[in-house]
């Protein structure tokens, strides 16, 4: 049909061909983008089955539909997609702090705690959820909506594949119709799957015939807050509105996923086993026919059967197994390469992605607190806009709320005015440290008055008072005198006697 059109307006010079060839241009680049990304999305979330099946093409494509349809192979999945998306979103690893001013930066405290009170007790998970997504697809939305039923900010945060998007003609990153699908219950009592539209002055669905409709009670199709209620977290601008994702990551996954099938199947299982020989067995094995060419199989399944085999007389019937030799540790070093490869061009220590180096190793984590320090600051401020966009449109979504006296009541809503301000300060990242290192850090700020043991032990215990550091470590010195010089087999032993004591 493109080239149809394109002949067309190249024939004749009508500008409406062209017009229509711009738009099947875009339907064509959006279904292309649409199908990337949810490629993307199930490398992430590790579905098996739809990984699979990625991974069943690839084979298709190097070794032929024969070696698929005749073998019943094992695909070996090895999800590294997701891991290096969570190594690389690490902004909201610890809470952001959020807290209002006035303009002259006087701080609010009523209405930090009531902008804490509307936002969802998840408001951690679900702002991880949209970095990672951002990090996956470069772009990525939230819908902002009010529970009626928790009285609070709803966050729902769908993949970007889900979303088809129409922007400004003079601004591609401005979206001014955003839609997606949605199941719903049609006036038959069935589930169908509708479109969902949203636009600064409409909100309806749409049926598969194409007909508006309501949604719920809104029959006007009225968008209740005038604007979209939809912040785009965006972590680099391209010359479209979703910008290039990670597929490079999900490209070297598939890759890895290949290999790994291709050792597992090829190398080890048929591979140790061998290929069956039959020489003057008389087994008359027919091969395949394919445009007059005889094609052999090779597998444990496919024998390979020679008769008539001479030398200077018949030779004997035999049977015997011809054995590959797999190049397994050169297709190792390769899925390593790869690994390494696409980490450090994420900006990541190659050997947290490897499975075979201990993360938990004290130089590990100094060296990835280290390169999440620099990744960090490049989310920072998409982050930090982000953060921004979902104030805004967070509180067009209470004011309305807010003009519903029962809602009002019911939930003891404000309304937000227009003149406090919104501050995000988002949580450093520690360098991590030795043991040996924490405590000599310790004791020269004790040394200098810096700190205690009492300032020590609500560090690692957050959630104790000062009062209750200060009696559990009395408490603690009272056991350490009482204990005196015996040493802890001799505690045990004790333990043990008084225990065989009670139990006489």
């Amino acid at each position: 049909m493109l080239a149809e059109m394109a002949q067309n307006f190249f024939t004749t010079g009508k500008i409406q061909s062209l017009e229509l060839l711009q738009k099947e241009n875009e339907f064509l680049n959006d279904s292309v983008r649409i199908a990337l990304q949810e490629k993307s999305y199930y490398y992430y979330t590790g579905d098996i089955t739809e990984v699979t099946e990625y991974l069943k093409i690839q084979v298709r494509k190097v070794l032929g539909d024969e070696v698929v349809r005749d073998n019943e192979w094992i695909y070996d999945i090895l999800n590294i997609t997701k891991k290096i998306i969570n190594l690389s979103s690490i902004v909201y690893k610890e809470p952001a702090v959020r807290y209002f001013t006035d303009d002259k930066g006087n701080e609010k405290e009523d209405w930090t705690e009531y902008y804490e009170q509307i936002l969802p007790d998840n408001i951690n998970s679900k702002n991880k959820t949209a970095h990672r997504f951002a990090k996956l697809f470069n772009t990525s939305l939230t819908q902002v909506t009010f529970d009626k039923e928790k009285g609070k900010v709803n966050l729902q945060i769908e993949p970007s594949c889900n979303y088809k998007i129409k922007t400004e003609d003079y601004d591609y990153l401005k979206a001014v119709k955003i839609g997606y699908q949605k199941e719903f219950t049609n006036p038959k009592g069935e589930k169908e799957v509708y479109l969902v539209v949203w636009t600064d002055t409409e909100h309806y669905m749409v049926d598969s015939k194409g007909k508006k409709t309501p949604i719920g009670d809104n029959e006007d199709k009225k968008n209740p807050f005038g604007i979209l209620p939809f912040p785009i977290l965006r972590l680099n601008e391209d010359d479209n509105f979703w910008g290039a994702g990670s597929e490079d990551v999900v490209n070297v996954n598939e890759v890895v996923n290949f290999l790994l099938t291709f050792l597992l199947n090829d190398g080890v299982v048929l591979g140790s086993g061998g290929i069956p020989l039959f020489i003057n067995t008389f087994l008359q094995k027919q091969a395949e026919k394919k445009n007059e060419v005889k094609k052999v199989r090779v597998s444990r399944r496919h024998p390979i059967v020679i008769d008539d085999a001479h030398t200077t007389d018949l030779a004997p019937p035999s049977v015997s197994f011809v054995r590959t030799d797999a190049d397994i540790a050169g297709i190792q070093n390769t899925i390593d390469y790869r690994i390494k490869s696409i980490a450090v061009m994420k900006g990541l220590n190659p050997n947290t992605i490897l499975s075979q180096v201990k993360d938990t190793s004290d130089y590990q984590k100094m060296m990835d607190s280290l390169e999440q320090i620099e990744i960090r600051r490049d989310d920072i401020e998409p982050c930090r806009e982000y953060e921004r966009q979902m104030f805004e449109i967070v509180k067009v979504v209470n004011n309305v709320a807010y003009e519903d006296a029962e809602l009002r009541n019911k939930f003891k809503l404000k309304q937000i005015p227009d003149d406090i301000y919104l501050v995000v300060d988002f949580a450093d990242i520690k360098q991590e440290m030795t043991p040996e290192q924490l405590w000599a850090d310790r004791k020269e700020r004790e040394s200098r008055n810096m700190g205690s043991a009492v300032d020590w032990l609500i560090e690692e215990n957050p959630g104790l008072t000062e009062d209750e550091a200060k009696k559990i470590l009395e408490d603690n010195k009272k056991i350490n005198q009482s204990i005196g010089g015996q040493s802890v087999p001799s505690l045990f032993e004790q333990l043990n006697i008084n225990e065989e004591q009670v139990n006489e």
